[in-house]
């Protein structure tokens, strides 16, 4: 599906000994793949599969996601609280996406922007 790539994710690991591991493993694309076929599993439906763009709230949502995964899966390394939070809030911005409750697509969001009216007074003779 290419939602990401392993290049944003790595970017996303602040931990420098993770992510001369993960570069060495080459495990990223495998963590990269199973959650893109998780998200598509719990989205069909709400979004169409592929997407030709990504919402940038998915794609956030995604990395953090994947970023947790190589965190969790690396047993050498404790997961930041930082990360565990980032996850909690992808988790949940997935499923907001999935209830609707979250707008992804510009062109569906409201407008929200205030407009003035000035009223002009036209005078035919002088004062």
């Amino acid at each position: 599906m290419d939602i990401i790539t392993v290049t944003e994710v790595l970017d996303s690991i602040a931990n420098q000994a993770l992510r001369s591991v993960l570069e060495a493993e080459e495990n990223v694309q495998g963590y990269i793949d199973s959650r893109e076929k998780w998200v598509e599993e719990q989205l069909t439906g709400t979004l169409t599969f592929p997407l030709t763009e990504v919402p940038e709230t998915l794609k956030i949502a995604l990395i953090d996601i994947v970023a947790f995964d190589c965190y969790k899966k690396n047993d050498a390394t404790d997961v930041p609280n930082t990360v565990r939070d980032a996850y909690k809030e992808a988790l949940k911005a997935i499923n907001n996406i999935k209830s609707n409750n979250t707008i992804i697509d510009p062109e569906q969001q409201p407008d929200t922007s205030i407009q003035f009216t000035v009223a002009t007074k036209f005078f035919t003779e002088p004062l």
